[in-house]
């Protein structure tokens, strides 16, 4: 979520993750029709990643339309300049892992990786990793407002070399703690919604007004990522500057009442 919503602007939200054992000669049965495969360099050693084509149109339709389309295109092969569109997107992830994994306790597992060049063939994943038992993480990811897009990512790194136990720390978790809250979260204030049909909106002009209704400033909605409503607000004005008061939430059956009186 941190290096892709920081870097591209682009909602997203994790799903499923989970990580088990695998072998280098089984990460080419991962690879559907459209997978970007792309080998990772480290001092540990080499890692693969795997973007399935959901998430790879969704990442490209975005640096390139700034929407995402209703529906997904049909898969296609994958390309050097989709490896190239996605490298940055890539290695601000990879460096968000490595920036966790220095707070965690010793034995960090491996980490420094970074994007080295895309794999064309899937016989060549097994070329490049070492021969033995690897860990693989699977992601599903929601791209775009509301979760649009579903796609997955697959890292297949080397596994954590084992050692001796040591007294964990126990200063982890206060770190860890400090850093997940001091990471930026955008916020959208959403004034409110209107519809318009398709000729209505080619006769729009410069200068035209749009009539918003008159509950409006008092029910604004504060969005979170993903589209998800974290609250709502009130617009207004402190120190001579647009300001939004944030309320409490109304009760529901306040609410639903309130609603049937004025259907009434």
């Amino acid at each position: 979520m941190h290096g892709i919503s920081r870097g591209l602007g682009l909602d997203v939200a994790a799903g499923a993750a989970e990580c088990g054992p695998c072998m280098p000669e089984d990460a080419a049965g991962l690879m559907e029709v459209g997978t970007l495969s792309v080998l990772l360099d480290s001092p540990a050693g080499y890692g693969v990643a795997l973007i399935d084509p959901g998430a790879v149109s969704g990442l490209i339709e975005w640096q390139t339309l700034g929407r995402l389309r209703a529906s997904p295109p049909a898969p296609r092969p994958a390309t050097e300049t989709d490896a190239a569109m996605v490298a940055d997107c890539l290695d601000r992830i990879l460096s968000a892992q490595q920036s966790m994994v220095e707070l965690t306790p010793a034995p960090h597992p491996p980490s420094g990786f970074r994007f080295a060049t895309r794999l064309a063939e899937p016989r060549e994943v097994a070329l490049h990793l070492a021969d033995g038992v690897h860990d693989h993480w699977r992601i599903d990811l929601h791209l775009g407002p509301g979760g649009q897009r579903a796609g997955r990512l697959h890292f297949i790194l080397p596994r954590e070399v084992s050692v001796d136990r040591i007294e964990p720390d126990r200063t982890w978790g206060p770190r860890m703690e400090s850093l997940v809250l001091g990471t930026e979260v955008r916020l959208v204030a959403e004034l409110a919604r209107l519809t318009l049909s398709a000729e209505k909106l080619r006769e729009l002009t410069v200068g035209q007004k749009l009539t918003l209704p008159v509950r409006a400033i008092s029910t604004v909605r504060i969005v979170g990522p993903s589209g998800i409503v974290i609250g709502k607000g009130r617009l207004g004005q402190s120190a001579g500057r647009k300001a939004l008061r944030i309320e409490a939430p109304p009760d529901e059956a306040f609410v639903a009442a309130r609603h049937a009186e004025g259907e009434a």
